[in-house]
């Protein structure tokens, strides 16, 4: 009754371990992505498409414009990311364009004009504009060689600068309403001028040219002010060797000491915890908290176990290093990042059918209010775990291996004197099991380059060590479970069968690190 019993316990320690990954992997998804953050918390906006938002704060209150492929969102969260009011506002915004909103109010450019939505309906103000960008307190449009400021109330224009060459890029200081200004002067330079608001008036200074080479693409640009300097962001991609690769270069303009050529730099991030060269950094934001400068971005990396997404990400500059740190939990293609506040995130999440709106923050409430146990969180984890052991059943058909030298010695025995296999000798038995452990110790450094190390140890020989505790606690079970009236092949099998399950179920619970 005893060995009845015994013989079920292989199958008990392979459901605790089943059920212990379950429970591993629902605590990795309530992980935070990084100490003083919260994880990702959906907000109530998703669409086939989503374009970037348009924020601004009011009070201790924030606002945020999403344009989608069937109306425009209004979201108004407080400081936990809590939504305090949701409206769709009927009107679609092209893809194409920027937006300024206050209330139910929108301008954005469609067909190359400018038109305003007052709540009610749709006004083509008929101006020409190629670009158009905004703060909560400004309106700035412009045209090939000249660049405008729309009153939102009176619709009045007025011309705030004209260009000796093609405007590629507006961007707006949203502390002090500064404007910075990108023109393409030939193929490998951009002019830079800033426009400097002093009380609803600018200053025009020129900045310099900064050179970027003709095979690169912009893809992002962002500025921050600090202590009268421009620090300025632009992130690009190239072709190279069929191989698209991604750059960010980071130039510095002290506005009381401006050149001619200004001194840019490739900048190369780092990410904190696993020391990797980040290679794919997009969507690249600058600025400054407590005088030191911040670039948040998009790129690829891990989260979770064995996994791989398009994470977001905030690069501080340490000792001369850009060190970047996770800031989302969410699974999804993370792309369009902005700050909400000094202490909170947005952006938008891509599934592959579609976006989807999601914020992080450092704010108390918040970072308590995303560690609740959620029913997506059982889901994921549940998927995580079945997932893993999928991918235990493969390993056990890699190790489908270790069974070669056990069987070519049975065969060898038989050949010799096949009267050893018909009396089941004991010594046979043992003999089988040892030629299987060294077997796989040779097989596991000869073929899989010690990758199978199921107790995750990392000193010199630690394959071997994990491989032979496993093969004593196999045969510690092994014993107890037995039947004395199991023949010779029998026992092998089950010894086998049950020491490459172990296995298996172990490499999934400390994840292939070798």
């Amino acid at each position: 009754m005893r060995k009845r019993k015994a013989f079920f316990l292989p199958f008990i320690f392979s459901l605790f371990m089943i059920g212990l990954l379950l429970y591993l992997d629902l605590q990795e998804e309530r992980l935070a992505p990084s100490e003083g953050w919260s994880r990702s918390l959906t907000l109530p906006v998703q669409e086939n498409y989503i374009n970037k938002p348009f924020i601004f704060e009011d009070g201790d209150l924030y606002h945020i414009y999403s344009s989608t492929n069937k109306d425009v969102s209004h979201l108004v969260v407080d400081e936990s990311l809590e939504v305090q009011s949701d409206v769709k506002l009927p009107v679609i915004v092209p893809s194409s364009s920027n937006m300024w909103a206050s209330g139910n109010e929108l301008i954005f450019i469609k067909n190359n004009t400018i038109q305003k939505y007052d709540g009610d309906s749709t006004t083509d103000l008929e101006l020409n504009a190629e670009g158009l960008v905004a703060s909560k307190d400004q309106v700035v449009f412009w045209q090939e060689h000249q660049l405008f400021e729309l009153n939102s109330t009176t619709l009045e224009q007025k011309q705030l600068l004209e260009t000796a060459f093609p405007v590629t890029d507006v961007l707006i200081d949203e502390k002090t309403n500064s404007l910075l200004v990108l023109t393409r002067e030939d193929a490998i330079h951009f002019g830079v001028t800033f426009l400097e608001n002093k009380n609803n008036n600018f200053e025009v200074k020129n900045g310099g040219l900064i050179k970027i080479s003709d095979r690169h693409k912009i893809t992002s640009t962002s500025f921050a002010l600090h202590n009268r300097e421009i620090d300025i962001l632009i992130g690009t991609n190239a072709i190279e060797a069929g191989m698209r690769s991604y750059y960010a270069y980071r130039t510095v303009i002290n506005l009381d000491n401006i050149t001619t050529e200004t001194n840019t730099t490739h900048l190369t991030i780092v990410e904190k915890e696993s020391d990797r060269k980040i290679r794919n950094a997009q969507d690249l934001v600058i600025t400054y908290k407590e005088g030191v400068p911040s670039i948040i971005f998009s790129a690829k990396g891990k989260f979770g176990k064995q996994r791989e997404t398009v994470n977001v990400y905030e690069a501080h500059n340490e000792d001369g290093q850009w060190l970047a740190e996770r800031r989302s939990t969410s699974r999804n293609l993370s792309k369009k990042i902005q700050w909400l506040n000094s202490e909170s995130l947005i952006w938008l999440g891509f599934t592959g059918g579609e976006y989807m709106l999601y914020g992080a923050s450092m704010n108390e409430k918040a970072v308590d209010n995303s560690l609740k146990m959620t029913k997506e969180d059982w889901t994921f984890a549940a998927s995580t775990t079945t997932i893993g052991l999928v991918i235990s059943a493969l390993i056990i058909l890699i190790m489908g291996i270790w069974i070669g030298p056990p069987l070519v010695y049975l065969i060898l025995v038989y050949i010799v004197n096949k009267t050893f296999i018909d009396r089941e000798v004991k010594w046979l038995g043992v003999s089988t099991i040892l030629v299987y452990l060294v077997g796989q110790i040779t097989l596991n450094h000869l073929v899989l380059n010690n990758y199978m190390n199921p107790l995750g140890l990392s000193f010199t020989g630690s394959g071997i060590v994990a491989t032979i505790v496993l093969f004593i606690f196999t045969f510690i079970l092994f014993n107890l479970a037995r039947n004395k009236e199991w023949g010779l092949l029998v026992s092998i099998s089950y010894f086998i069968g049950m020491n490459m399950l172990f296995s298996a179920l172990l490499y999934e619970f400390i994840g292939l690190s070798y």
